[in-house]
């Protein structure tokens, strides 16, 4: 990104949390119909701190009103770009539009790789685009649970005094993220996110000008242990040959 490969653990140094959070952060596969969690709703993630509450190996499907539409921020998940079109964009989601403080906001993220599926499929989902289209909106969206642990002190849920660190700007550290289907609730006939039903191909092929994304969720792994095994190798060579002096 920016030139330079960003793997689904972006900047963020091996063994890290974020490093393991944004490989979630990072995932372009879609859930199966097995893999989602029926019983999450919007009013359930408002109200949860806690981090084992739901599964993120699950998908949801929640309805809410779109409350706001913004770019995110530059982050370690995006190898800290500074560009828009790689970078996630954030969608503030509350139950309806007749509260939509703060504490009632959950965030759900289109993330550069999902956004790079649906492009390759004629769908626009640039922040401009989703902003314009979905902003006033109840929508229904599709997506992996998240737990966005470094959000925690600016979550009603996990500081509902709002003591801890800057002003708190969300309801949960719960989030969908990322989002794999948005649709306008009542709108599906002409639904320009797609419908849910549309077939996506949501593979990864040609990555965008002068990004080279590493698609293959094993290969910075495989870096990491070819590193190492390097390293060892010539330790043990070292000491052979200080053994033979």
């Amino acid at each position: 990104m920016n030139g330079i490969d960003c793997s689904i653990h972006g900047s963020s140094k091996w063994g890290s949390k974020t490093y393991y959070l944004n490989e979630l952060k990072n995932r372009y596969n879609f859930p199966s119909p097995n893999e989602m969690d029926s019983t999450v709703t919007i009013d359930k993630l408002i109200k949860s701190a806690d981090p084992n509450q739901y599964s993120t190996g699950k998908g949801i499907r929640i309805k809410g009103y779109v409350f706001k539409v913004k770019s995110g921020g530059i982050e370690t998940c995006n190898c800290r770009s500074k560009d828009q079109f790689y970078r996630d964009t954030h969608i503030e989601l509350t139950a309806d539009g007749e509260h939509t403080g703060p504490q009632f906001r959950i965030i759900v993220e289109v993330t550069p790789r999902i956004r790079q599926i649906m492009s390759k499929n004629g769908i626009d989902w640039s922040t401009g685009s989703i902003k314009k289209t979905l902003t006033g909106k109840n929508i229904i969206v599709t997506g992996w649970l998240l737990y966005d642990f470094e959000h925690e002190d600016g979550s009603y849920a996990n500081d509902p005094d709002d003591n801890a660190g800057r002003p708190n700007w969300r309801a949960s550290c719960w989030e969908v993220h990322p989002v794999t289907s948005i649709t306008i609730e009542g709108n599906v006939e002409n639904n320009p996110m797609p419908p849910p039903e549309k077939k996506i191909n949501n593979k990864i092929s040609n990555a965008p000008v002068h990004v080279n994304y590493v698609n293959e969720q094993g290969n910075s792994r495989a870096l990491f242990i070819f590193i190492g095994v390097l390293i060892l190798t010539i330790i043990i060579i070292v000491i052979l040959l200080m053994r033979k002096r």
